[in-house]
């Protein structure tokens, strides 16, 4: 599944905080975060077919492009260079910052909760129209592949740090036999 989204990007900071006369401590989250929020979650809602569910299941986040309008400070040859040689955007804001924002915009609507993100293959900041692309897939059971573990949960094999696991995903308890 694709979604573009157009748009300035509005990273989530965390919460600015500042003490009050009275020595207190206050926090206040970024107002522009919520308007942009808004804006992605609606776009996104546009771009979803009718009646669909969020995904229930873990998510690969195939492709995630952040763009951002050429800065003004960098000179044409600069620009050029970095077309030429596909070199992404080495200025702020943070990817990490990023990433948050936009996988919080897709809570309740395309999947539970962002926690079920458990792999991103591709990630990257260039310069182009503002806004952001992102391909998400939902990751099937691999069960015949990769054994769950909830298989094995007849077996009692001690402590959690005892329990090893092979490259196919078989557990082995190192002491050699069942407890």
């Amino acid at each position: 599944m694709r979604f573009e989204v157009r748009g300035n990007l509005t990273p989530k900071q965390s919460v600015k905080v500042f003490r009050t006369k009275t020595g207190g401590v206050q926090g206040y989250p970024n107002p522009d975060h919520k308007k942009y929020k808004e804006n992605v979650v609606g776009q996104i809602v546009n771009q979803l077919p009718s009646g669909f569910t969020p995904i229930a299941g873990p998510v690969r986040i195939q492709y995630l492009e952040f763009r951002f309008v050429t800065l003004n400070s960098f000179s044409c040859n600069m620009k050029r260079y970095m077309r030429e040689y596909d070199i992404g955007k080495p200025t702020r804001p943070d990817l990490d910052n990023l990433m948050k924002a936009v996988l919080d915009s897709f809570n309740g609507i395309v999947w539970k909760d962002d926690s079920q993100v458990v792999e991103m293959v591709r990630v990257r900041k260039i310069f182009g129209t503002p806004g952001f692309t992102i391909d998400i897939e939902e990751i099937e059971e691999r069960a015949g592949k990769y054994p769950l573990l909830s298989k094995f949960s007849n077996r009692t094999f001690g402590r959690m740090n005892d329990l090893l696991i092979t490259e196919d995903g078989y557990p082995i308890n190192p002491a050699g036999s069942e407890k």
